[in-house]
């Protein structure tokens, strides 16, 4: 889906060849090359919520994509749309992307969803 999201807004993405990589796929912005990590998210509670973290054991602290990727794209089956969320935006663990308003009214320092959409 973050695939086929790239090409409809007139990204040429790029999918690496063989495995043992941190990311996806990559496109080319300004000349630049932006690395890409596909993730699913799950609308909770009224936000878009996805891991920015590998974990390969339960037990493990898990493992950032600091440095390795410059992009989470993440499509969220709930919602029907595609997020492409720099890594500077969210914490290294799991990130929340806010679909609906909070309970309390608050706006300041809430991460929308809209603003993300590819």
């Amino acid at each position: 889906m973050v695939l086929a999201a790239l090409i409809r807004v007139g990204y040429q993405p790029l999918i690496p060849f063989g495995g043992g990589l941190r990311y996806d796929l990559a496109f080319d912005l300004d000349g630049q090359f932006k690395r890409v990590q596909c993730k699913t998210g799950r609308l909770v509670n009224g936000v878009v919520a996805f891991q920015t973290a590998n974990w390969s054991r339960p037990t493990s602290p898990g493992r950032s994509y600091c440095g390795e990727v410059e992009y989470f794209g993440v499509y969220c089956p709930d919602t029907e749309e595609v997020y492409l969320v720099p890594i500077e935006d969210v914490h290294d663990r799991g990130a929340y992307l806010r679909v609906e308003p909070t309970r309390n009214g608050q706006a300041k320092g809430v991460r929308w969803a809209k603003d993300y959409v590819l």
